[in-house]
């Protein structure tokens, strides 16, 4: 999870324990153990985010006290992944206003960093942009979402940004309006894995 390393082996007849193994370099000889298991899999949780490593397995068994010679190598490298997301813009918009929502996102690395989302944009209702509510909606090339109101919005929004389970959304109120729209995932909309999504949803309230 969150991008870790995850290794794999056949089970060993009569093993009641596996020792996994991990070093930076192709030598198992001065591996660093760094785990056990009783099944066959094993998530590497303190992976750094970035640094390839090399694995080995060594299987143990309690009845006799003696440990297999290590297994054939395997790397991995864990990934970097957002956990936590978040949506920067405006709270309110009103008639004539124009107004930028930029999404950014915490890593597992600790780092972070602004995202640029495939945005989408739609009615809850109807699937669609109602134009005579909300006339200009821009996507830039960097990710960043643009809303040019035309005039007085009688429809609720929300910003929702996500990647994979993770979501994050901003409520926007217009014309003295604001309501929960009903949260849609990247499953729902046919949201490409892997990718941020974007959505600016409005609802017509009138």
């Amino acid at each position: 999870s969150g991008g870790s390393p995850k290794i794999t082996w056949e089970k060993v007849s009569g093993a009641t324990k596996y020792y996994i193994y991990r070093n930076t370099s192709n030598d198992s000889s001065s591996a660093t153990e760094i785990g056990n298991t009783t099944g066959t899999s094993y998530s590497d949780t303190t992976a750094v985010v970035g640094t390839t490593y090399y694995y080995w397995v060594k299987a143990y068994r309690s009845d006799n006290g003696l440990y297999s010679a290590s297994s054939s190598y395997d790397t991995g490298c864990r990934l970097k992944v957002p956990v936590s997301l978040a949506i920067a813009g405006p709270d309110e918009l009103t008639a004539g206003s124009n107004a930028t929502y930029v999404c950014s996102a915490t890593y597992n690395d600790g780092t972070s960093g602004i995202v640029q989302p495939n945005w989408r944009v739609m009615d809850t209702e109807t699937g669609e942009v109602d134009s005579y509510y909300i006339r200009y909606i821009t996507i830039s090339t960097n990710g960043v979402l643009s809303v040019a109101a035309e005039q007085e919005l009688d429809v609720s929004v929300d910003v929702i940004v996500g990647y994979n389970s993770l979501t994050a959304s901003k409520h926007v109120l217009t014309h003295g309006r604001m309501s929960f729209s009903t949260a849609l995932d990247n499953t729902e909309l046919n949201f490409t894995k892997e990718a941020y999504y974007g959505i600016w949803c409005c609802r017509n309230v009138l």
